[in-house]
């Protein structure tokens, strides 16, 4: 912890005395339980139990933090955008003086037009029947269309909406390969990109070109919003700053915000949560992530054929998957791997597997290997060719020594792997099954091991966004068996108040740092479960939170002074492993006289140097 943590609990103390604005109790339906142990003084249980007016009830803002879980769709893979096409309320920016109201810039609604039909030929790309020409023919004329109006706006108008016909663009040469693959032949006038120029960049439900729908779409209705903003009279650099996402303009902010998940989606038994990343997070600072909170990683090895150029160099590998690797194994992070598939025939997928192999020699991944199979080209080849290259690729994971499985949206799943695994009797062999299904809640009928429940996740150590994952199991292997059996405390600082507060709870976390909150990492890690749990307690009145393993203390303030008891928020470790020390600061008049670090020389700062009191050891974290 640093320094600038102990000046925040001595200045925050001050300020108690005088602030009206108590701080809000959030508290998440579901939050895991445990806190751990260390007695609470006599010396300080009646000053605790000091009231004063002013802060709402922990429950009525728990309530408003669950709404704002993105909104639920049918399936990730064919719908991961819809958030965007809800309704998310008007933001219109009225607090600035149009700049520029001259009629000659006013636009009509042509460029506006042109971005809606962008966007919705992108929805389209996500929800074609896969093997319907005539479909994907009628969409390669609307972009065909909609180019040839994007040609008539103006100059200004096409700058705003550079990366909108980008997304277009690409659109096109996913439509093109469709129509490649289930046509056999090129439109004319369309264009002709296959396997050669296509290298490591799929076309799918998920993907146009290669770049992620879900991405295109941020695009599309950013340049809405500029093209809007300029219609509206706004001045140009205004407008070019909503483009690039520097600013916000009308609906774009309630859609854009809404599409962006932080932490917030519940997932009933997951067991653990992780990421998966490949190249294109660039260099990942793992050591973040791992106090972010993030207990696995699925790590990209390449993709397709194990394949070489003429200088015999291999072409298909992910740039930074040894990177990637050899940080989770530094760091103890249980990790996996996959490979993007463009297979088209079994020897191509044992080719594929191979590639594999020879990425993994030498290395032993805790979790499984994982054949990533949701491109287009794929589709084309029927349920029976897909089911028979997962099986082969599964065969030949599992005689190498790895756990094997595969990756696919709830489509692929039901309706081209649905019989793939499922002939025991016959030799087939049982893999992991790894859904993908951007939503809320899963909503596919079948069994699986992995849930990929968000394309839009952030966090620290990654920038941009990246995807999130539950892991339904126990993780194992690699000597790092110590992630499956703790969990970190995070701790937020009010700046206003000058509460610290702690909590397991990630859906909390964001909430509070989304709210004015500053988050200031991991306190410590506790263990899952042991025979001390820690508790929470609230005053409504004051909006202080105490934590204590005193069962006296708990009762004494819940029943003597009404305090809300919160339930039990972490547990303290049995082995007495690290300290968690408790301040208490008896010249504070209101407000929040207690303080608990896992930082000795924190502790020793508040208590030699500003005089609080030492309490001891409230309760006990275990190691990093």
């Amino acid at each position: 912890m640093k320094m600038n943590r102990v000046l925040h609990t001595f200045c925050a103390l001050a300020m108690a005395a005088v602030t009206a604005a108590a701080p809000v109790s959030v508290r998440a339906d579901g939050i895991a339980s445990g806190v751990t142990a260390g007695a609470a003084q006599d010396s300080s249980l009646a000053e605790t139990a000091s009231e004063a007016e002013g802060t709402p009830e922990a429950e009525e803002t728990a309530k408003a933090a669950e709404t704002a879980d993105a909104a639920e769709t049918e399936d990730a893979a064919e719908t991961s955008d819809a958030s965007e096409t809800a309704d998310a309320g008007k933001t219109a920016d009225v607090e600035e003086t149009p700049a520029d109201t001259d009629p000659d810039r006013r636009t009509d609604s042509a460029a506006v037009d042109f971005a809606e039909e962008t966007g919705d030929i992108l929805d389209a790309l996500t929800t074609l029947p896969e093997q319907d020409t005539a479909d994907f023919t009628a969409l390669e004329n609307r972009v065909i269309s909609a180019r040839s109006a994007f040609g008539t706006l103006s100059s200004e108008e096409q700058t705003l909406l550079a990366k909108t016909v980008e997304a277009l663009n690409n659109a096109e040469i996913s439509i093109t390969n469709d129509l490649i693959v289930f046509g056999g032949e090129v439109p004319s006038g369309a264009v002709s990109v296959w396997n050669e120029g296509m290298k490591d960049r799929p076309n799918s439900a998920r993907y146009t070109n290669g770049v992620l729908i879900a991405d295109e779409k941020e695009n599309v209705i950013r340049g809405k919003a500029a093209v809007q903003a300029l219609a509206d009279g706004r001045d140009f650099s205004f407008a070019q700053s909503v483009a690039e996402g520097t600013e916000t303009y009308g609906d774009e902010e309630g859609l854009l915000g809404a599409n962006v998940t932080t932490w917030e989606t519940h997932a009933d038994y997951a067991q653990h949560f992780g990421i998966d990343v490949s190249q294109w997070q660039k260099k990942i600072d793992w050591e973040a992530v791992k106090d972010a909170g993030v207990e696995f990683a699925i790590i990209r090895c390449g993709y397709g054929s194990n394949s070489r150029d003429e200088d015999g160099n291999y072409i298909q590998d992910d740039s930074c998957f040894e990177y990637n690797v050899s940080e989770c194994e530094r760091l103890g992070i249980p990790y996996g791997v996959y490979l993007y598939s463009y297979a088209q025939d079994l020897s191509m997928v044992r080719s594929e597997a191979d590639h594999i192999k020879r990425l993994l020699e030498g290395r032993t991944p805790a979790l499984p290997v994982y054949l990533d199979m949701e491109d287009k080209s794929q589709a084309a080849l029927g349920a029976d060719m897909i089911s028979n290259m997962a099986e082969e690729f599964v065969a030949e994971i599992t005689d190498a020594g790895y756990t094997a499985g595969i990756y696919a949206n709830t489509r692929w799943w039901d309706t081209y792997l649905k019989q793939a695994g499922e002939d025991e009797e016959n030799g087939i062999i049982e893999y992991s099954r790894w859904l993908a299904q951007w939503n809320t809640k899963v909503t596919y009928e079948g069994s699986f091991t992995i849930w990929q429940y968000t394309s839009k996740g952030i966090v620290n150590g990654i920038t941009g966004n990246v995807d999130f994952n539950y892991w339904y199991g126990t993780l194992k292997g690699g000597g790092s068996s110590a992630n499956s059996i703790r969990t970190a405390v995070y701790r937020l600082y009010n700046k206003k108040s000058g509460e610290h507060l702690y909590t397991l709870d990630r859906n909390e976390r964001d909430t509070l740092s989304a709210s004015g909150w500053n988050y200031e990492g991991v306190g410590w890690y506790a263990p899952k479960a042991s025979n001390s749990p820690v508790f929470r307690v609230f005053n409504p009145k004051s909006g202080e939170h105490v934590y204590t393993t005193d069962l006296h203390e708990k009762e004494v303030l819940t029943g003597q002074y009404h305090w809300n008891f919160e339930g039990i928020c972490w547990y303290s470790d049995d082995s007495k492993t690290v300290p968690v020390y408790r301040e208490f600061n008896a010249g504070a008049s209101g407000g929040f006289p207690h303080n608990y670090t896992a930082d000795s020389h924190e502790h020793e700062v508040l208590t030699q140097q500003y005089g609080w009191n030492d309490e001891g050891a409230a309760w006990y974290g275990v190691a990093r």
